[in-house]
């Protein structure tokens, strides 16, 4: 079996306020187990002292036991919607109303709060779309040839709802970007970069990051290249919608294949 994370292009707080709202795409880097776990492809980032979930749901009465000889080149705890993946993986499958309450209980326990639902549904589906009050629409979302992630170095100084609560409270700037950037996807396919620009400043100016993500993200938003934080936003991973790797300050992992 074979899970890809997701990554979300803009729209993280509102899938749970605003129809079509939380645009993401698959990651090339999955979990696999069983088969699949011969075929990894990339560099070995499970670590199975992080992996918290297969005990969850066996406490939680969803699996008997934790599946063992999970692999993976996904990065945890980075905002890629790792611990969603891990949940098809312990659980064996991807789809039924089990499965979907299952991952809603460890998002809960695991996070404090109630999903909205945004992460599951692109999980799940494994290709580029919009989520928004429970509907998942596929749609198609080009991104620059030389798109990729960062993965910053922790500081671990602040909870994980903050950077939500603060975004929500900016929803009267970042909702008409929102629907702006939509427009463009389904008129085009491709990203607004102005707007996503103007969003991804948004969130730099109210202080959702860490130091150091503020640091990346100032940097190359002052040299025109669009770069934001994605999940939770603090602590989690870069993206950085380009044409070529330009930040040399961290090893990149690239996107879906263009």
């Amino acid at each position: 079996m074979r899970v890809p994370g997701r990554i979300t292009i803009f729209g993280e707080a509102f899938g749970g306020l605003t129809e079509r709202a939380t645009a993401s795409v698959p990651t090339q880097q999955a979990l696999v187990s069983g088969p699949d776990a011969a075929h990894l492809r990339g560099r070995e980032t499970y670590d199975a002292n992080l992996d918290d979930i297969g005990g969850m749901l066996v406490r939680l009465g969803h699996i008997p036991e934790a599946r063992l000889g999970i692999k993976g080149d996904l990065p945890m705890e980075s905002g890629l919607a790792s611990s969603t993946a891990l949940t098809l993986i312990h659980l064996g499958r991807r789809e039924g109303e089990d499965v979907v309450n299952a991952i809603s209980q460890v998002d809960h326990e695991a996070n404090g709060f109630h999903p909205s639902g945004a992460d599951s549904a692109a999980v799940r589906a494994e290709e580029p779309g919009v989520f928004g009050l429970g509907e998942w629409t596929p749609l198609s979302i080009a991104l620059p040839p030389g798109s990729h992630i960062l993965i910053p170095p922790k500081d671990r100084l602040s909870d994980k709802m903050a950077a939500t609560i603060t975004m929500r409270a900016q929803r009267g700037v970042l909702e008409p970007l929102i629907r702006t950037l939509v427009a463009t996807l389904d008129a085009e396919g491709g990203l607004d970069l102005d707007a996503l620009a103007e969003y991804a400043r948004t969130l730099l100016r109210v202080g959702v990051y860490s130091r150091t993500q503020s640091e990346v993200i100032g940097s190359l938003l002052e040299r025109g290249v669009v770069a934001k934080g994605v999940g939770a936003m603090y602590d989690r991973a870069i993206l950085v919608l380009a044409d070529e790797v330009i930040w040399d300050g961290m090893p990149p992992m690239p996107l879906v294949a263009q």
